[in-house]
């Protein structure tokens, strides 16, 4: 317990306590303070733990503090602290015990991991602590870096007993808890601890290896940006093996790490007493002894690659960006696509803090980080790009096509019939060359000029939204209409592009007026409904997807826009299902299968959410479905898969120009040893593009926000700071904000180091 504030208490009677002279404030925790104090009677320095000031009232507090002094009073070990007295007067309860001069592991942490053969003696020594206690009934439930101290002889001792409870509870610890909470500090809970349900012994053998894996590796396994975060990477991540995080390493110890670390708690080692004489087996063999006690951890990759260079956005940077599949629900084709905010790999040099969060209840259930589906779509073409496209989707096969399209308005119809499977390989293509070659030959076809906006505005959602495609989509809808101002696919055409230009009123007015003519027409209902749900009018946005449903009951997208909204609501089950219709009614829909697998990563069914994936790309290898697969192995800490994924989805072509997918593969060369100069210039090419797409759209919160957080990672703090300030100016004059528009500028700023 090292001195943090020199400060005896002000109040002159409480100077002392009992016997006891208070000296000094030497460390606080969430409950209590420990104060360095002399035993006048027997001319020992001890340390007296005291409940807060702001907590001596919390009666549930008290009776916690009680309960720690209980449960220490039970054990003597030399690797648990042991207690001398507990006071109990008008003030509140002080428990007595010893003072440890030495650091805590995580002050020594501070300095890098530890040599091997000091780790491996401490987790011996803190293994046969935990053994005595659960010999005596008693769980730890709070084992971490911050409650082991360390003597200047080298022995650990376990503090901070005030979460233990006894193995075999009679029920007299329920009025400590709520029923389903969670105690504990999230990055050292066992997943059993996480979800709040039943836990024995295993958990804190669970919480011993998170302990292990960051004495050895100087980097914590699960922790993430949030408490939220952090919690679900407790349930569902798999660290990399130790031996890949920390090198030189016995396999031998990685994998004893990796036993105590195995999610079921029937598959961790039998009992603490086995895995201290497990380490010391390990000790004592060869592919220990002969590392001589070397520090035997690697530097962590993503020293250079986070905001290293200024002292207030160091190490202690928490996250990146968007975490797998964010609440940014956008359209068919992009929907689920993931979009990593992958949590800054943790430094090897220097323990990393985090401010406490207030955590909700949990279960598996809930999903990485503040999560929804994605927007993640193909970014494809530059003005040159789409001019390419252009080219080639006139040069589409007439024999094929041409057959159909006798006529314009056929051809139109023909087209329309083709978009409705929007999401196969080169559909919307085909449909766009048809169409052109329609308004070349008759330029008075209404429904011609109509379906060609409607196709481009669905290149634009299936480009990464490049505005080219839009800007082409504007004229074909306002000729439409000024052709046919009573023509339904007219006006729901207009209506796309309107929304799509932000212009949410002008769209329900123009979508409106189609239903007062048209009051079944379907595709008037669901892009009515599109409109309300981007003005989060969610009670709206159903009733109009109801009437979608009831004009076209046998529509696959109408299932799925509804699939979208159950999602965006938080009604899991409901979205599921409505998903799974869309999927009978069309098998081989790939866009359902993604955003069903949003669904089950929500519900943390990740190895489920994987098939989903696996069987999308077996039906079409589509870039979206990479970038989501990928997210979630970042999600399950396999970055070397994550990585290749993201390339993979840049490879299709269709991405290549999407600031988001950039960051992603930024995010996971992070974390992979040697690609530190990958992720810098990764991360140059994601800031270029989400520039431009400010460029267009200044005031586009989720660009500028997503652009700031870019900067801060790449080291860039001045104009990562200017960013960061202009979010909170149009955030200020703004009503409602998307949670992920928060959630990236409060992950700014810690990156800055402004954590205030």
């Amino acid at each position: 317990m090292t001195s943090t504030d020199p400060t005896a208490p002000d109040d002159p009677a409480r100077r002392t306590v009992g016997p006891y002279q208070l000296d000094a404030l030497i460390g606080r925790g969430g409950i209590g303070e420990v104060w360095r104090a002399h035993d006048r009677r027997l001319g020992r320095d001890v340390a007296i733990k005291q409940l807060r000031p702001e907590r001596a009232a919390d009666p549930r507090a008290r009776a916690r503090m009680q309960r720690e002094a209980q449960a220490l009073a039970q054990l003597s070990h030399p690797a648990i602290v042991p207690i001398f007295d507990l006071i109990d007067d008008d003030a509140g309860d002080w428990i007595v015990m010893e003072l440890i001069e030495g650091p805590s592991v995580a002050e020594r942490l501070a300095d890098g991991p530890l040599p091997l053969a000091q780790a491996l003696e401490f987790g011996a020594q803190i293994a046969r602590g935990l053994a005595a206690a659960h010999a005596r009934g008693i769980l730890h439930r709070d084992l971490k870096t911050e409650n082991v101290l360390t003597t200047h002889d080298g022995q650990a001792r376990i503090v901070d007993f005030g979460l233990a409870k006894p193995l075999w509870d009679d029920g007299a610890d329920a009025s400590l808890s709520i029923e389903g909470a969670i105690v504990g500090t999230c990055r050292a809970m066992s997943p059993e601890q996480a979800r709040g349900l039943a836990i024995d012994e295993r958990s804190d053998l669970f919480a011993l290896g998170t302990l292990l894996y960051e004495m050895l590796s100087g980097i914590s396994p699960f922790r993430a940006p949030t408490a939220l975060d952090t919690l679900t990477r407790v349930c569902t991540h798999d660290p990399p093996p130790l031996d890949q995080v920390a090198r030189p390493m016995p396999r031998a110890v990685a994998d004893l790490v990796a036993h105590l670390l195995n999610k079921a708690p029937e598959r961790r080692p039998a009992d603490a007493a086995t895995v201290a004489d497990a380490i010391d087996r390990l000790r004592a063999s060869p592919a220990v002894t002969d590392f001589g006690g070397r520090n035997a951890a690697r530097r962590d990759p993503s020293s250079t690659t986070s905001p290293s260079r200024d002292a207030s956005a160091s190490e202690d940077a928490v996250a990146t960006g968007e975490t797998v599949f964010t609440s940014e629900v956008w359209t068919p084709a992009n929907t689920a696509a993931a979009s990593p905010s992958v949590a800054a790999p943790p430094t090897a040099s220097r323990a990393r803090r985090r401010g406490p969060i207030a955590l909700l209840l949990l279960t598996l259930a809930i999903a990485l980080v503040a999560v929804a589906i994605v927007r993640f779509a193909p970014r494809a073409a530059t003005s040159d790009g789409v001019a390419t496209a252009l080219a080639a989707a006139r040069g589409a096969d007439d024999a094929a096509d041409g057959a159909a399209a006798a006529s314009a308005d056929a051809a139109a119809q023909t087209a329309l019939d083709l978009l409705i499977r929007y999401d196969e390989p080169g559909t919307i293509d085909r449909a766009i060359a048809m169409l052109l070659r329609a308004v070349e030959s008759d330029r008075q076809s209404a429904i011609a000029y109509a379906v060609l906006a409607r196709a481009y505005w669905l290149k634009y959602r299936n480009s990464g939204r490049d505005r080219q495609w839009l800007t082409l989509a504007e004229p074909a809808a306002q000729r439409a209409v000024a052709l046919a101002p009573s023509l339904p696919e007219a006006g729901v055409s207009q209506g796309f592009v309107q929304l799509a230009r932000g212009e949410h009123a002008a769209a329900e007015r123009t979508l409106r007026g189609v239903l007062v003519q048209h009051p079944a027409h379907a595709d008037a209902h669901q892009a009515l409904g599109r409109v309300h749900l981007a003005q989060r009018r969610f009670d709206d946005a159903e009733r109009a997807y109801r009437f979608a449903l009831a004009a076209a009951p046998e529509d696959p997208w109408m299932w799925a826009r509804l699939g979208i909204l159950y999602f965006r609501t938080q009604r899991l089950d409901a979205a599921a299902d409505a998903f799974r219709r869309s999927i009978a009614l069309r098998p081989d829909s790939v866009y359902a299968r993604r955003n069903l697998a949003g669904v089950l990563q929500m519900q943390g069914q990740i190895d489920d959410a994987i098939r989903e994936l696996q069987a999308a790309l077996a039906i079409h290898p589509e870039a979206t479905l990479f970038t989501n697969l990928g997210a979630l192995r970042f999600a399950q800490g396999h970055y070397g898969e994550a990585a290749e994924a993201f390339e993979r989805a840049l490879d299709t072509g269709t991405l290549t120009h999407d600031s988001q997918t950039w960051a992603n593969l930024a995010d996971a060369y992070r974390w992979l040893p040697g690609r530190e100069d990958d992720a810098r210039s990764t991360y140059r090419r994601a800031i270029q593009l989400a520039r431009r797409d400010l460029d267009a759209d200044p005031d586009n919160l989720t660009q500028r926000s997503r652009l700031a957080q870019y900067l801060a990672k790449a080291a860039e703090r001045d104009d990562a700071l200017a960013e960061a300030e202009r979010v909170a100016e149009v955030a200020a004059s703004r009503e409602h904000l998307d949670a992920a528009v928060l959630y990236r500028q409060a992950v700014t700023w810690e990156l800055l180091g402004l954590r205030q």
